[in-house]
């Protein structure tokens, strides 16, 4: 039976020794520090994710294992192109290094579509792909007759949903900065599906775990510079 309402459980990968550094990590490989493993065990005992009926994640091995803290024994699927952006010559580069060029610091802060590091990923093809990744997860979903999905990714695809096919987010901060091993819900109606922007984000993730403090987040410390 075909549902008319999908739930999308949105969720950012855990810490990982590069999110301490405030360092840009892309296509790097990291893993899951054992803070961030015991920092995500403790959220989730304490504030579960609703159970969803199947998982779909990025490739990334710092996804895969956010998924097996926050949804224990559970399969998934791996979408490729639900992998983050391709920094290019700034992988591992710092906050203060971009920074200290303003012409990248500037392009990257407007999330400008045309802007790559060099040899990276343009913004503009993250956009692209893992939209239509997440879209056809989607439909596929409804055909499925699926009513709770989740989804785990990264900070720079999550922020090009925002731009992309979000119609509406929550008044918060932490809603565009998500924190590691956090997430967003999500719902979309079928009869939307061929709106632009069809998803509209409910609440942040998991329901009642405190926000970080985004007040020393290397990553967030120039947004109002």
């Amino acid at each position: 039976m075909k549902s008319d309402m999908l739930t999308i459980l949105l969720v950012r990968h855990g810490m990982t020794k590069n999110n301490t550094e405030g360092r840009f990590c892309g296509i790097t490989d990291y893993v899951l520090t054992e803070e961030g493993k015991e920092k995500l065990r403790a959220m989730v005992a304490a504030h579960p994710y609703p159970v969803p009926e199947v998982i779909y994640t990025s490739p990334a091995t710092r996804c895969i294992e956010t998924l097996q803290i926050c949804f224990p024994g559970m399969d998934y699927e791996v979408v490729e192109d639900l992998h983050e952006l391709d920094f290019g010559e700034f992988e591992e580069k710092t906050t203060d290094d971009l920074w200290a060029i303003q012409e990248y610091y500037q392009r990257w802060m407007k999330q400008d579509p045309t802007f790559a590091f060099p040899g990276g990923e343009l913004i503009g093809h993250v956009g692209e792909r893992a939209s239509k990744a997440l879209m056809e997860i989607t439909r596929r979903s409804f055909e499925e007759g699926r009513t709770c999905i989740a989804v785990v990714t990264h900070s720079i695809v999550m922020g090009q949903f925002f731009r992309r096919i979000f119609r509406k987010l929550p008044d918060s901060p932490n809603a565009h900065f998500v924190g590691n091993g956090m997430g967003l819900l999500l719902t979309v109606e079928a009869k939307d599906l061929d709106d632009e922007k069809p998803f509209v984000c409910r609440e942040i993730l998991p329901k009642g775990a405190p926000l970080p403090d985004l007040t020393n987040n290397p990553y967030y410390k120039y947004k109002k510079a």
